[in-house]
């Protein structure tokens, strides 16, 4: 399942920094379009940052278990 969200991301790419440069160049954000833009990647760097982080982190998890009490005959 999660092969194929990444797919899907990593094809829509292309068209996403294609639309990203027409609006850098067309100024589609007005005055402040390059401000928007670093804050956009600034944005995208912090979240690969925190999942990266998530990923990697350690899980310590107890474990619980029911002792046997063996009965000598």
């Amino acid at each position: 399942m999660s092969l194929l969200i990444f797919a899907g991301i990593v094809a829509g790419l292309p068209r996403g920094v294609g639309e990203l440069i027409q609006k850098i160049q067309t100024d589609a954000w007005g005055s402040l379009t390059f401000l928007v833009v670093l804050i956009l990647l600034a944005a995208m760097a912090a979240v690969v940052a925190f999942i990266v982080f998530v990923e990697r982190s350690e899980r310590r998890i107890p474990i619980q278990s029911a002792r046997r009490i063996v009965a000598v005959a």
